[in-house]
């Protein structure tokens, strides 16, 4: 189970082999904290592993350390400047056109 959430992962950049370790920390994490009485493992064990693997890319991908409320942040700000460009006023007057957020 773990094997395959993890192949769901694969083309983010990050090797197979150290996907199939972090799924497997997920699946003993799963192991560990189950409770039977909240129902099926499985319910319990595939978001269990998911969050792991996403919590690896989130914590280990990234060349510099960015805080997840910036990269929020960031993302709230560059998706209404993409779909307005996309948009037919911005086709008609595109000096209006918000500028693209610059790097340092």
């Amino acid at each position: 189970m773990a094997h395959r959430i993890a192949r769901s992962f694969r083309d983010k950049g990050e090797s197979i082999e150290d996907l199939r370790q972090v799924a497997a920390v997920g699946l003993l994490k799963a192991v560990n904290n189950y409770d039977p009485q909240q129902g099926p493992f499985e319910s319990y064990a595939i978001p269990t592993i998911r969050g792991e693997l996403r919590r690896h890319f989130r914590d280990h991908m990234w060349d510099v350390h960015v805080p997840s409320r910036v990269r929020a942040c960031a993302t709230r700000f560059t998706s209404p400047a993409k779909s307005w460009r996309s948009s037919p006023a911005a086709a008609r007057n595109p000096a209006s056109a918000p500028s693209p957020p610059t790097r340092a």
